[in-house]
């Protein structure tokens, strides 16, 4: 598979390890493409990619401060409540976080 720089900031990109785009899966012929279409390289608002795939952002976070609190303290990385420390079921609804321990509950 061959990508040329191009290909990274193109809107055919198909953003796999396994496919460079939709019309030219193993790459373009060449130094070029003819198919080429720019588009806006900055992060997108309101998630990112990750490996390829588009990861939709949770929670309006935007000072790195913010990122690393919540990282640090919130159950859906540390599996505990902030506030008791006790174990929180893993994967409860989206929004529904609380602890039936201490009556903690996820301010919205």
């Amino acid at each position: 598979m061959a990508k040329i720089p191009d290909c990274d900031r193109c809107h055919l990109d198909a953003h796999s390890p396994y496919l460079v785009c939709s019309v030219h899966p193993t790459g373009p012929e060449g130094d070029s493409c003819a198919d080429f279409e720019a588009v806006d390289v900055r992060q997108p608002i309101g998630g990112g990619y990750y490996d390829g795939d588009w990861i939709p952002q949770l929670f309006p976070v935007t000072q790195p401060e913010q990122q690393q609190t919540l990282l640090d303290e919130h159950p859906l990385f540390t599996g505990r409540c902030p506030e008791c420390e006790m174990l929180i079921p893993a994967n409860p609804p989206r929004h529904e976080w609380h602890c039936g321990h201490c009556g903690w509950r996820l301010q919205d």
